[in-house]
């Protein structure tokens, strides 16, 4: 997997139409046994808002990072 920002997946969804990404708090490592990111397929920018939002709300807090970190 390849980190991106999520200007790079804005510039992605307006060029491909829809992408896959995965979602991960920015403290949390990509191998732990114990949070593991998350595969979301993007088609539109409202999308891409809504579910950094949701995703946000419900899975960052101090502990494990207050934003996602993206990857494809």
């Amino acid at each position: 997997m390849k980190k991106v920002t999520k200007a790079t997946v804005k510039k992605l969804i307006k060029t491909n139409g829809s992408i896959e990404v995965s979602l991960i708090p920015c403290k949390a490592n990509l191998n732990s046994i114990w949070i593991s990111p998350i595969k979301v397929t993007i088609s539109s920018l409202e999308e891409l808002e809504r579910t950094v939002n949701e995703y946000s709300y419900y899975n960052c807090n101090n502990e494990v990072g207050n934003y996602p970190h993206y990857y494809i």
